[in-house]
C-alpha cells in the first residue's frame, strides 16, 4: 500500500492518474455457461417461448429432441452456410484487389501534383493517369492522381527501403492520425515514416529533391517538417501542403553500459515509455511534465522537468547524438567527435540537423513524493509571490509547477500546483511541502509516494487536432518578487490568456556555466512563466510584451509560438547566437532546417 503524506484539516484530492479500485456491492461478472453461449448464437432455447394461442406466423417449428441432441439444427446449418458464402466472396474480393496494381481510387482526393515519389509509371503513355508509390504493409502499390486509373498493370521499380514507399497522403486510411500534432492541425501533402537512420537519410534526400525542382505552388519553397513525438506546442512538426518526416518508429530504449547507466534512446520514443523502461532498473530522467512528449524535440531544446531543481535539464545528461546533417551525412556527435555540433545540439538542435538517437547518462531514481494542491487564485499576484518564495527556499529535491486559470463570472480563478519531491524520505517531504500549504487558500490537496514512471505515465493519445491552435508565450525571470508577480498577474488577468503556468528552473539547472550548452539561461533564472491564449495572435503578443518584457531575462525556445526574428536574441543571447550562426553556416548553409527560429 502506498504511503501518503496528508496535511491535516484538508480534503484529499484524488490524483487523476491512479487506477480506481473495484466498486464494492456490484455483482462480479461471470463467464457464461454452455447454455448461455448457445443461446447467444441463436440456438435452441434462445429467446422467450411464444405464448400459447399465438398466431402461426409468430411461432417457430420446434426441432425434435433427438435431432437437437445430435446437433442437427437446420437454423444453425443455414447460418453456417451463409457465413461460408460470405467468407468465399470476401476472399475472392481480396484476391482481386491483390492482382490489381492500380487502385480505382473512387472517392479519394487526387494527390498534389508536386509530391509524386514514383514519378511516371513505367509503360504509361501520354493521356494515361500517372501513379505514385505509397507504402501499404509489406507491398508497394500505386495510387492514381486522377479520379480513375486505367485497368492496366504497371510495375513500379523503387528501392524497397525508401521512406517514400511508406508515405501517407490525404485519403489514406491512417492519414488523419498522422497529419496533425498534439496542439495544431496540419494538412501535409505527404507524411514519410522512417524506421531507421537510413530511412531518415532517404526521406531527407527526397524532400530536398522536391524542393530543388520547385515542386510547390505556394510562396517560398516546399515546407519540410520533422516530427519525433508531435507534442510540440509550436506546431512545427506539421505543415500544410509540404512533407513531414515522421520518426515515431525510432523508439528504441537500449542500455549500453549498466555501470555508468548509459542508455541509447530513439528520437521517436516518448518520455512516458522511456520512464517505464528505465524504472525496471531503478533509473530515471527528468523530462518535461507529460508522458507523450517526444524524445527528439525535448532532448535538443532543454528539458524542463519535474526533477529539474535536483538533477538539472535533460540536455545536461546527454553524452552523444546521432545526427543526419543537411547533406545527408550521418554523424555521431560527442564531446570528442564534432564537439561544436554536440554543443549546439544541446539547446538548438532543431535548426542544425535531424536527431535519430540520443545517448544519456541517467541516474538512480527512488519512488518520489507527488503532491497536488488546488488553490483559490482570486489574489493571483499574492499567490504567485508567496509560491515563488516558498519554492526558492525549498530544498533542491522539490520541483513545482503552478498552473493558473482565470475565473468566470462568480467563479473565482483556480491554481493547481504539481510538486515532486525527488526522494522517498517522507519526513523530508513533509517539511518541504508544509510552506506550500500556506501560500494561499487550499481547496484540495493530496500527497503520495509513487514511482516516477507513474507521474509521467504515457497516454498514447492520437493526434487529431485541427486548426491553428493557440498563441503560446513564455519568459524566464530571476524571481517572483512583487514587481514580477504583479506583471505576471496583469498578463494573466487582463491579457486575454486562458491559462498560465510557472515552472521552477533553478537549483541544479544553474550549476553549469551559461556557455556550457546552447541553452544559455543559467545566470540565476529561477522560473519560466508561460501563457496560452486563443484570441488574435497580434493582440496576445502585444499584451505579453507589454506586461513581461520589463522583467524578462531570457526565453525558452520550446514554449513559444513567436517566430519574429527580433525575439531570437531572447532565446539565444549574445555570444551564444553568434556561435550558433557559425555552426549553421557550416552544417546547414542552405537553411534546410528552417522551421525553428531563423539562425541565418
Amino acid at each position: 500500500m502506498a504511503r501518503r503524506v496528508q496535511a491535516p484539516h484538508a480534503p484529499a484530492h484524488r490524483f487523476p492518474g491512479r487506477r480506481l479500485a473495484p466498486v464494492h456491492g456490484l455483482p462480479a461478472a461471470r463467464r457464461p455457461g454452455p447454455r448461455q453461449r448457445r443461446d447467444r448464437r441463436g440456438g435452441p432455447g434462445s429467446g422467450p417461448r411464444p405464448a400459447r394461442g399465438a398466431a402461426p406466423a409468430q411461432r417457430q417449428r420446434p426441432v425434435p429432441a433427438r435431432r437437437r441432441r445430435l446437433g442437427h439444427d437446420p437454423r444453425r446449418r443455414r447460418d453456417r452456410r451463409s457465413r461460408r458464402a460470405l467468407g468465399r466472396r470476401a476472399r475472392a474480393a481480396r484476391a482481386r484487389g491483390r492482382r490489381r496494381h492500380i487502385h480505382p481510387g473512387v472517392g479519394r482526393p487526387a494527390r498534389p501534383h508536386h509530391l509524386r515519389p514514383g514519378g511516371r509509371a513505367r509503360g504509361a503513355r501520354a493521356g494515361r493517369s500517372r501513379a505514385c508509390v505509397v507504402g501499404h504493409g509489406d507491398r508497394t502499390r500505386a495510387q492514381p492522381t486522377r479520379a480513375r486509373a486505367p485497368q492496366r498493370r504497371h510495375r513500379l521499380r523503387r528501392d524497397p527501403r525508401s521512406a517514400a514507399r511508406r508515405g501517407r497522403r490525404a485519403g489514406d486510411r491512417d492519414y488523419a492520425h498522422q497529419r496533425s500534432g498534439y496542439i495544431r492541425g496540419g494538412n501535409p501533402g505527404l507524411v514519410l515514416r522512417a524506421h531507421d537512420a537510413q530511412d531518415v537519410v532517404e526521406g531527407l534526400g527526397f524532400a530536398r529533391e522536391q524542393q530543388a525542382r520547385g515542386a510547390w505552388d505556394g510562396a517560398g519553397r516546399l515546407p519540410f517538417s520533422v516530427r519525433s513525438g508531435g507534442h510540440g506546442i509550436s506546431g512545427l512538426s506539421t505543415n500544410d501542403g509540404g512533407i513531414v518526416l515522421d520518426l515515431k518508429a525510432l523508439d528504441e530504449v537500449t542500455v549500453l553500459d549498466p555501470a555508468s547507466r548509459r542508455v541509447r534512446i530513439g528520437a521517436g520514443a516518448t518520455w512516458g515509455h522511456v520512464a517505464e523502461a528505465l524504472a525496471e532498473h531503478g533509473w530515471g530522467m527528468s523530462s518535461g511534465d507529460f508522458g507523450d512528449v517526444g524524445v527528439g524535440g525535448l532532448a535538443t531544446a532543454g528539458g524542463i522537468g519535474f526533477m529539474g531543481r535536483k538533477h538539472g535539464l535533460t540536455i545536461d545528461h546527454a553524452v552523444a547524438y546521432d545526427v543526419v546533417l543537411a547533406d545527408g551525412t550521418l554523424v555521431h556527435a560527442t564531446a570528442d567527435e564534432h564537439p561544436d555540433l554536440f554543443w549546439g545540439m544541446r539547446g538548438a538542435g532543431g535548426g542544425l540537423g535531424i536527431v535519430t538517437a540520443v545517448e544519456l547518462e541517467v541516474y538512480e531514481v527512488p519512488p518520489v513524493v507527488l503532491a497536488v494542491m488546488l488553490y483559490d487564485a482570486s489574489d493571483a499576484r499574492g499567490l504567485l509571490e508567496a509560491w515563488g518564495t516558498a519554492v526558492e527556499e525549498a530544498p533542491r529535491e522539490l520541483t513545482s509547477f503552478l498552473t493558473l486559470q482565470p475565473g468566470r463570472g462568480e467563479t473565482p480563478g483556480l491554481a493547481q500546483a504539481m510538486t515532486v519531491i525527488a526522494s522517498d524520505d517522507v519526513r523530508l517531504a513533509e517539511r518541504a511541502l508544509e510552506p506550500l500549504l500556506r501560500v494561499g487558500p487550499v481547496l484540495q490537496q493530496q500527497a503520495q509516494l509513487a514511482p516516477y514512471a507513474a507521474v509521467v505515465a504515457p497516454q498514447d493519445a492520437p493526434h487529431v487536432s485541427d486548426g491553428p491552435g493557440g498563441t503560446f508565450r513564455n519568459t524566464l525571470v530571476d524571481h517572483l518578487d512583487d514587481r514580477t508577480a504583479r506583471a505576471a498577474a496583469d498578463a494573466f488577468e487582463t491579457g486575454g490568456f486562458q491559462m498560465f503556468q510557472v515552472r521552477a528552473v533553478g537549483g541544479a539547472v544553474n550549476d553549469l556555466a551559461s556557455d556550457a550548452t546552447a541553452y544559455a539561461h543559467r545566470d540565476g533564472q529561477q522560473f519560466d512563466v508561460s501563457g496560452v491564449g486563443f484570441g488574435h495572435p497580434g493582440l496576445l503578443d502585444a499584451a505579453w510584451d507589454t506586461a513581461m518584457d520589463p522583467v524578462a531575462h531570457g526565453e525558452y525556445v520550446s514554449l513559444s509560438t513567436d517566430r519574429r526574428p527580433e525575439r531570437i536574441e531572447r532565446v539565444y543571447p549574445g555570444a551564444t547566437l553568434e556561435r550558433l550562426r557559425d555552426l549553421k553556416r557550416r552544417y546547414d548553409p542552405e537553411n534546410v532546417f528552417d522551421r525553428n527560429l531563423p539562425l541565418l
